[in-house]
């Protein structure tokens, strides 16, 4: 049987992993905005208001990767039980 510590550990492997390869093109689009607005000397407010949109959708990666991840684990949690029986 797994420890609590255990289970924690591998929604967060899976949620990092989900958000990581599924956030990738938001993270070039912040930061290729990043180096345009350094460049063409944008001001802050500016620039905000470009990455305001991929900023939003990286949130939503982030929150979908943990769902993703819980519903895996209770998945693997329920087949679990269903054998134990």
């Amino acid at each position: 049987m797994k420890t609590n510590e255990q289970t924690h550990k591998e929604v967060a492997d899976w949620a990092t992993t989900i958000f990581l390869i599924c956030g990738f093109p938001f993270y070039v689009i912040i930061g290729f905005t990043a180096l345009m607005s350094y460049l063409t000397e944008k001001s802050l407010s500016e620039f905000l208001q470009i990455v305001t949109w991929p900023a939003a959708m990286l949130g939503l990666v982030a929150i979908a990767s943990v769902l993703i991840a819980l519903e895996e684990l209770f998945r693997k949690q329920q087949v679990k039980l269903q054998q134990q029986r």
